[in-house]
């Protein structure tokens, strides 16, 4: 936790200004606050992300996504966050379908099927974890899908503006009399956007005092020294309609709060008339610079009717800091937004290479200021229709928190600063800004929580007449072997238990020569269901308009894949072998059911290969005279948990092995040792036993955990046509990796020699990725 406790010049001789009482009341507030602070930013709290291939999609497309889960506090990739829930609703907020996923390094991907059995029509996609649903204003995410019919023409959805959202705000919160304050504009339609075309006058009493220009995002400002005895209105004149605006109220006494950057450097100005500051109790102040996890606060002496403070922006964090003015005693005075580009870095990629080889490209895409990061890409024809713009992870974990309302172009407040851009920021900040923090929350940080921060699935085993104290739960793909003893007569827990589809709870009971059976336990799952959702975001249906007038409408080749996936399928477990076989440094054999059934436990399998399995007075050893060192064990690896013990290997059953691997050089990917490495891998689908002659009982779990489906795209009648040059997919791909600066794949080659790469993601220090690229077929 950072803060400090700062004082501005002009306060250096606070004690000789105002008595000491006052002094001692406003450091007791600033360490309150502070205090305050630190427990408040010690709740995780997490902010989702979800890139999709694109927002419009056609019957019997597939909806690919990736998730993104950012640590809000800290502002890197979430290290706790495991379980995601995703949904696909309908417009009345109906669950269509859902989906737990694993989420690992804060990343998770997965796919919806578009099925020809949905109706053409408005759609969400929403995604969030249980503990979010503790708080007033969770950041969870949720974006509009637009599905259309694969052979009916559309009708046209173009929005037309009936009404007019306006919006003024003056900057600190209010208007005092007397103290000339910047007052923001904000004017969009019913759908969120800027309208064109309006001319807005700021009137006293009637009578036209100024114009006010709004910038392409619907913002504009103007400056004004409000009097009480005057009545201003602003007119907006929208064609030929013209409607007025009543101002928000005019207070007699207050402080007001002003920001200005100029040259790097932050002026934050506080301004208050005569007669306030004859009655005011206490003179002395706080100013809070707080952004997600730091709070830096300073004294503040308003014996003047103005007093400017200034900062360097280096000292600030970048990003998003808010400024708060706060009495002695802790009550808000005045706030601000203010945005820090000193120090904030979106990353781009350096070179993107298309190279044709027959009926694929070969992509290949380069970043020069990064090593390492996790990235999803959407490959589309340059004429696309079908992205929705306003999507963008720089936005929802940067700008969006701190955001009161629709976002028109986020990109463009990133993607080239200079002035311009800092102004149309600070006017969004200004206009849309709202608290990035509930002070009441700071200052009454709740105790408990009603709803479960989720790790996995818990499981709670009730002994259920089961007389064994000792108990073994059986590795599946995203589980390692566990050995529990309890004390007799009491049930047992254990998690974090992440079952994949189709996995079963495996339980053995062991006696006391450690012979396993079956079990009578009891277990109960929590979570057991996809908890029901109850926040929802103010969302606009996606508008097509007149950008499909002419386009033909076709059904799908819906053959083509599963031509496709029949050839596939006759070679994929040979190719599957051959890849394991090749990329292993070691010894590999890939089990089949009669080897399976053949070895009842791995010591008799790890016998045939010459190792020598001990068990003496309970020390389990497992050692090789082929090993660089006979006298050393070797390195256990099952389904990639690595073990430096072999007693992971006691009892251990073959039943759903798949493939195992010997290697005797004592190096590999999992670590050195100089015993070899038996690295085993486990497929509980592959169990070939009955279940009479099983050694565990089987439990199954009411809640799993996807797995990553496999995306994929329809056949399309023509590649040059305008259905696939403005709703078509080239590729999705979403969960690249970046490694030394560098990431490929091969897509399929579709009569397009230049496409566009819609690029998210990121590095592992919580830097993003986001850019739209056009990529060109090299020569």
């Amino acid at each position: 936790m950072k803060y400090a406790y700062k004082s501005i010049k002009g306060c250096l001789v606070i004690l000789m200004v105002f008595g000491a009482l006052q002094f001692t009341q406003a450091q007791n507030g600033k360490k309150e606050i502070a205090d305050s602070f630190q427990e408040f930013k010690s709740v995780p709290k997490s902010n989702i992300y979800l890139h999709v291939n694109k927002s419009i999609l056609v019957q019997g497309e597939d909806l690919g996504f990736s998730a993104y889960v950012f640590d809000h506090v800290n502002q890197i990739p979430s290290a706790d966050v495991t379980n995601l829930y995703c949904q696909f609703l309908d417009s009345t907020s109906i669950v269509i379908k859902e989906k737990l996923l694993k989420v690992e390094n804060g990343t998770a991907h997965n796919v919806f099927a578009i099925d020809s059995l949905l109706a053409p029509g408005n759609y969400r996609i929403r995604a969030f974890t249980n503990w979010m649903k503790n708080f007033e204003n969770p950041q969870f995410f949720e974006t509009s899908i637009k599905v259309l019919s694969a052979t009916q023409k559309q009708n046209r959805s173009s929005a037309k503006i009936t009404s007019l959202d306006v919006q003024i705000m003056p900057e600190g919160g209010h208007l005092v009399a007397g103290i000339l304050t910047n007052v923001g504009v904000s004017i969009k339609d019913e759908y969120g956007r800027s309208v064109d075309g309006l001319e807005i006058t700021v009137l006293s009493n009637g009578s036209p005092i100024m114009g006010v220009k709004l910038d392409g995002n619907g913002h504009g400002r103007f400056s004004i020294k409000p009097l009480n005895e005057n009545i201003y209105t602003l007119s907006v004149r929208n064609k030929e309609v013209v409607t007025v605006y009543s101002f928000p109220k005019i207070d007699e006494t207050g402080v007001g709060l002003s920001v200005n950057e100029i040259n790097n450097k932050l002026f934050v100005e506080l301004k208050s008339n005569e007669k306030t500051l004859a009655n005011l109790s206490n003179p002395a102040f706080i100013l809070a610079i707080t952004n997600n996890n730091t709070v830096q606060l300073y004294d503040a002496l308003l014996d003047q009717t103005k007093l400017t403070l200034s900062f360097n922006t280096s000292d600030l964090n970048a990003g998003v800091n808010q400024i708060t003015l706060l009495t002695a005693d802790k009550k808000i005075i005045a706030e601000r937004l203010f945005f820090n580009y000193d120090g904030f870095e979106l990353m781009k990629s350096a070179q993107l290479i298309m190279k044709r080889e027959l009926d694929s490209v070969e992509t290949k895409i380069n970043f020069s200021k990064l090593k390492d990061a996790q990235i999803s890409i959407s490959v589309l024809p340059v004429e696309t229709i079908a992205i929705d713009k306003t999507l963008s992870i720089v936005s929802k974990f940067k700008l969006e928190p701190y955001i009161k309302g629709f976002i028109q172009n986020p990109l463009e407040y990133f993607e080239f600063v200079d002035r311009r851009t800092k102004y149309q920021m600070d006017n969004l900040m200004l206009c849309q800004g709202w608290n990035m923090y509930d002070w009441d929350e700071i200052f009454n940080v709740p105790k408990d929580y009603v709803y479960n921060f989720e790790q996995g699935l818990i499981v709670k085993a009730f002994r259920n007449g089961s007389k064994e104290n000792e108990f073994m739960i059986l590795p599946a793909r995203n589980t390692k072997t566990a050995l529990i003893s309890i004390e007799e007569g009491k049930d047992f827990i254990f998690g974090p238990y992440f079952p994949s589809e189709g996995e079963k709870l495996k339980i053995s009971a062991l006696d006391k020569k450690g012979n396993a059976s079956k079990t009578k336990v009891y277990p109960q799952f929590t979570p057991s269901i996809i908890p029901q959702f109850n926040f929802k975001k103010t969302l606009f249906p996606l508008q097509i308009g007149d950008k499909l007038d002419g386009v033909q409408f076709k059904p799908f080749k819906d053959d083509v894949e599963e031509l496709d996936q029949i050839v596939i399928e006759v070679k994929k477990e040979q190719d599957r072998v051959d890849r394991i076989k090749n990329t292993a440094r070691g010894q590999v054999e890939v089990f089949t059911d009669a080897d399976r059934r053949r070895y009842f436990n791995i010591d008799s399998y790890l016998t045939r290969l010459g190792f020598t399995v001990t068990n003496v007075n309970g020390v389990y050893r497992v050692r090789s005279r082929r090993a660089i060192d006979r006298g050393v064990d070797p390195l256990v690896v099952i389904n990639g948990a690595t073990y430096f013990e072999p007693s992971i290997l006691f009892n251990f059953q073959m039943f759903d092995v798949d493939y195992i691997e010997i290697d005797f050089s004592g190096f590999s990917e999992y670590g050195s040792s100089r015993g070899g490495l038996i690295n085993i891998r486990t497929d509980p689908k592959l169990n070939p036993y009955n279940s009479r002659s099983q050694t565990f009982s089987s439990y199954d779990t009411p809640l799993s955990f996807s797995l990553p489906s496999k995306f994929y795209k329809p056949g399309y009648y023509f590649y040059n046509d305008n259905f696939f040059n403005k709703l078509g997919v080239v590729d999705w791909q979403g969960a690249l990796k970046v490694e030394n600066g560098t990431t490929s794949f091969k897509m399929p080659y579709y009569l397009k020699n230049k496409l566009l790469f819609r690029i998210q993601g990121m590095t592992s220090d919580g830097t993003l990725i986001d850019e739209y690229k056009i990529g060109e077929m090299a020569n």
